[in-house]
């Protein structure tokens, strides 16, 4: 009698630490994929502030390329009107 409660006590505590260690595994598990998860988030606002960078250069260049042709185009109208100048 004593035997079978003492074995009957074994079970449970090693049903016990059974469900302690799946219930661990499984904190561990989530906790894993919650990192990776916010590591995800992380990479994807690293890209999106990557990419809003580049357009952001992007455009920058596009200012400057105009307002180079636009100093250009004020350059070789000014040249036009001096050549009109000195022609008279």
């Amino acid at each position: 009698m004593e035997v079978l409660v003492l074995m009957e006590v074994l079970v449970l505590m090693e049903v016990l630490v059974l469900m302690e260690v799946l219930v661990l595994m499984e904190v561990l598990v989530l906790m894993e994929v919650l990192v990776l998860m916010e590591v995800l988030v992380l990479m994807e606002v690293l890209v999106l502030m990557e990419v809003l960078v580049l357009m952001e250069v992007l455009v920058l260049m596009e200012v400057l390329v105009l307002m180079e042709v636009l100093v250009l185009m004020e350059g070789a109208s000014e040249m036009k009107d001096d050549h009109w100048t000195w022609s008279f």
